[in-house]
């Protein structure tokens, strides 16, 4: 048992932002039945540096609480006190992506960390290869986009109310990039007069105004869109409607995929649905009609529609 006011905080903790609510919760618990799960900490000059604990630290004070329960450990180097502190939270959910990034980001420095693959680093840092590479994303960000990920956070944490469809959060920028890379990659007509920060300034803005409210069709329809090219749709129609989509402010991404993929796209699912229904008929067709007849007068019927609405579409076609 020692006292809250010998403990010093860890600059090295990745925890920047504190979910005021949960704090709330804790600090009542806490005054309710005291800290359950001992603090940890490590000898420093005259006093502790903590490596776990933050929140209740925090909440003791507020307590005035003279005496927190500690586990007290042998002095750990810059790395290992990072280290310790993602392997203690790896089975918590206690930070938002961007502090666990922000922390990795000073591992990856470290001679132990350089040259590593994903999956190594994953490995030696007790984090899981997912987070690790979603990590590396975010670190790939101008700071300007990092930046406007912790101010999202803190602005909720004050108590500021955004609306989910606005939230500049890890997953939107995430999802943008991937959007972005397909666009890098396939449409060079359009990455040429845009940088990666540039494309991303104006997904910020449209996520801003709520046009781009969807976060998972940001990175899943805004590649079909980009892809509708070279599955047989206008090349043309569609560098002009991820212009569109880059420089109209309320110009949706659903709009898009309507106006440059979703015609070529449809023809493509429909000629597989076709194709997979000639090997069903085929097998179909292997049955003897009393083996059918319990279903033969609604397989007619759906037949001869089906019949009749290829002749009507090939009329419109051909």
């Amino acid at each position: 048992m020692i006292s809250p006011d010998s403990i010093r905080e860890n600059p090295e903790n990745p925890r920047i932002i504190w979910k005021q609510k949960e704090m709330q919760q804790l600090l009542e618990s806490i005054d309710q039945s005291g800290i359950i799960v001992p603090l940890i900490v490590y000898p420093d000059d005259s006093g502790y540096r903590l490596l776990d604990g933050a929140r209740r630290l925090r909440c003791a004070r507020r307590l005035n609480l003279k005496k927190v329960p500690a586990n007290v450990i042998a002095k750990p180097t810059p790395v290992q006190n990072i280290l310790q502190m993602f392997h203690i939270h790896n089975v918590r959910e206690d930070w938002e992506l961007i502090e666990t990034a922000k922390k990795l980001d000073v591992l990856l420095q470290d001679e132990a960390f350089k040259g590593k693959g994903a999956k190594e680093i994953a490995r030696l840092a007790g984090l899981t290869l997912s987070t690790v590479n979603r990590c590396k994303e975010l670190l790939s960000l101008d700071q300007s986009h990092q930046r406007l990920i912790l101010d999202t956070y803190q602005r909720l944490e004050k108590g500021e109310a955004i609306g989910e469809e606005t939230k500049l959060t890890e997953d939107f920028f995430i999802e943008s990039k991937r959007a972005i890379s397909s666009i890098n990659r396939f449409l060079k007509e359009v990455s040429r007069d845009y940088d990666e920060k540039k494309l991303l300034d104006k997904f910020v803005e449209k996520r801003k105004r709520g046009t781009f409210s969807n976060v998972i069709e940001i990175g899943r329809t805004i590649p079909k869109i980009v892809g509708a090219s070279r599955k047989g749709a206008s090349r043309e129609k569609v560098i002009n409607t991820v212009r569109r989509l880059i420089e109209e402010p309320d110009f949706t991404i659903e709009e898009a995929y309507q106006i440059a993929a979703l015609p070529i796209l449809a023809s493509v699912d429909i000629e597989k649905t076709c194709a997979d229904l000639i090997e069903e008929l085929a097998h179909l067709r292997q049955f003897r009609k009393k083996e059918l007849e319990g279903r033969k007068q609604e397989l007619v019927k759906i037949l001869k529609e089906l019949r009749s609405s290829i002749e009507e579409t090939l009329g419109e076609i051909e």
